[in-house]
Formats: structure tokens, sequence, C-alpha cells
């Protein structure tokens, strides 16, 4: 952020003080406070065109049911037809596809993508695990899924767990599907773990004293500010001196950028960012609320003139019985790993 006066004064925003505000590029900015890590929107697998290429990429799974359903097809990035899809061996309800990274990364996310055909509501996975090893033989499992029914032609389903380590081998492990005699997945998506920041709620910035030299008339508007940041408010204030000693307090300056302070010599600068934090709803895809029956409920979802990802729950509270203090106690467990982030709490 660039701030000028009309007498050719600018302010150098490398001196003075600062709060909560820090310079990026050039730039005031609000300060960082904390780091999260969240899922890429990026899919960290190349379009695979055979079992090894392109190198030094490497797919394999544990049985195929013949090569026109190969393992890599589930990782080429289409579901064009009823071929484009992995298949396991006939008579093979479970089984594991696996991709080998060569290069270690953090995956946090992963898709599915059902198959395109009629039959795919049967052949789709029904239980899993994500699993992740540097070995090729040592196995973690990173996150557990059961009970996947109800999947749609070409339908697409996203998971999201907590992880931070480097893998160079991640594999679905299906241990069994919805029904019918083989397993059949159109496409497979992973998503690394990227560090995103939060930052602080407000920050200030106060200049040097800026001296308009001893021939100074007036000192009228803050003629440019420059580089705001989307999303944040920005209030500048302005205090003057005609002896560099006492100055005035600090005046906002208007709308139209007008100097309120009263004229003098000396002028300080006060910039304040004030960061905005808002809860949404986003919107998922848009659905009508008459096509609610059309799909299968959950608690993180909800049709609200649409069908929009929920953001806010709300539960009761269990008295504990057994507190024999003052007043009473209740209690509510929350599973952290359901929640990609929790940004507060309110008891109400």
């Amino acid at each position: 952020m660039a701030v000028i006066i009309t007498s050719n004064k600018s302010v150098d925003i490398n001196q003075g003080i600062k709060t909560n505000v820090e310079i990026i590029d050039g730039k005031l900015l609000l300060k960082i406070v904390r780091q999260y890590n969240r899922p890429s929107e990026t899919n960290s697998i190349p379009k695979m065109t055979s079992n090894t290429t392109p190198s030094p990429f490497v797919v394999t799974a544990s049985s195929v049911y013949s090569a026109t359903y190969d393992a890599w097809k589930a990782f080429n990035g289409t579901i064009s037809d009823v071929y484009d899809c992995w298949v396991s061996a006939d008579g093979l309800k479970n089984g594991w596809i696996k991709f080998d990274f060569y290069s270690p990364k953090a995956i946090c996310n992963y898709s599915i993508v059902n198959r395109n055909y009629s039959t795919a509501i049967s052949t789709a996975p029904k239980d899993w695990t994500f699993e992740g090893s540097n070995n090729d033989s040592d196995w973690i499992t990173l996150d557990v899924r059961s009970n996947e029914t109800n999947w749609l032609i070409s339908q697409k389903r996203t998971y999201s767990f907590l992880n931070n380590t480097k893998y160079r081998y991640y594999r679905l492990n299906v241990t069994s599907n919805n029904g019918e005699a083989f397993i059949a997945i159109g496409d497979i998506e992973m998503m690394e773990s990227v560090l995103a920041n939060i930052y602080s709620d407000s920050g200030t910035y106060e200049s040097n004293t800026l001296d308009l030299g001893q021939y100074f008339r007036q000192v009228k508007s803050i003629s440019a500010i420059k580089g705001v940041p989307t999303g944040t408010e920005v209030k500048v204030y302005t205090s003057t001196s005609t002896d560099n000693l006492t100055f005035s307090p600090y005046s906002l300056v208007d709308v139209n950028g007008i100097i309120t302070s009263p004229q003098a010599r000396f002028i300080k600068i006060k910039v304040e960012l004030i960061g905005k934090l808002e809860l949404q709803n986003v919107t998922l895809n848009s659905f009508s609320s008459q096509e609610a029956s059309q799909f299968q409920p959950d608690d993180q979802t909800l049709f609200d003139k649409g069908l929009q990802l929920k953001t806010v729950y709300i539960d009761n509270m269990q008295k504990d019985s057994a507190w024999n203090e003052t007043g009473s106690l209740f209690r509510k467990s929350l599973d952290k790993s359901i929640f990609r982030q929790i940004d507060k709490i309110e008891v109400i």
C-alpha cells in the first residue's frame, strides 16, 4: 500500500510502527497469525496413458478383469465410456489399486468417480481403507470408509482426512463392493496438503513524521491508496503538529480522502486494516429445492433454495448427573475428524 499526500510527500512504509501488520512484496498486509494445512484444488496425479506412462509414475492393482480394464484407466482423468475404468478380476469383490508417485507427497484428500455404465451402482466400492507407504510393504491407514452405498452412474465422491506426512505409495484397498461379482472404478484423484494462512483480524501502521517544509501552505487530501487486499477494510487517519512535538489527536480521513486534521507543517499518517471473517453457506451445485427427493440426505448437506454444504451444526449437550459441585455441568463430545476446519464453538 502506498500513501501519498498533496505536497508530493510519500509515506515510506518500511519506517514507522507496525502492529499486527507486515510488508509483503512492498504492500502492507495483515500479519499471519497461524497457518494450517488444507487440500489443494489440483489433482496431483497426471493423466496416465499406461501403467508406467508418463514416467516415473507407476500404477498397479491386485487384479484386473482384462487388459481392456487395466489399472491405469482409473487415473487417466476421464470416464468417457463403459471401458474407461479399472475393473477387478471376475469373482473378486475386494482388492486394491495403487499409485506410485516416485517422489513422496502429503496427500490429504481424494476422490472416487463411479463407472460410466448401467451396473455402476453395484460395482462401486462400499467399504475400504485409503493407505500410504514409503516402502510398498508397511502400510499406514489414513482413511476408513464403510457402507458407501447408492452410487449414481459417473458420480464423484470426495473424502478428506488429516495428513501432513509424505508417502511415496498410496492405495485404495477395497474390502467389499455393492454386490456385483467385481469392483469397477471410473477415476481416482489425489490432492496434496498445502499450507494456508490465517491473518490477524485487524492491524495498524503508523508512519514516521513527515516534514512538509518551512514553506508549507496547505495539506488537503490523501491522493492515493493502492494495493488494498481483497476483502479488507481500510481506514486512514492523520495527526498534525506545528512544532513536531505536540500532535493533534488522530482524525479519520473522510470518504473523499479529505484530511480533517488541523493544517500544520508536520503530519503523521495511521492506516488501520480490518479483515472480514464471514461464515457463508457454500453452494455445491445449482440444484433446486424441488430436486431434494432425488438425493440421499446426510448431515453435511441441506436444501435451502438449492443443494448447499452445511457449515453450522447445532447439537444438544448432556447434563452430567455425576457432577456434585455447585451448578450444573453439561458435556458434548465432538469428533474432529469429520470436520476439515472448526472456526468457532458457541454455547447458547
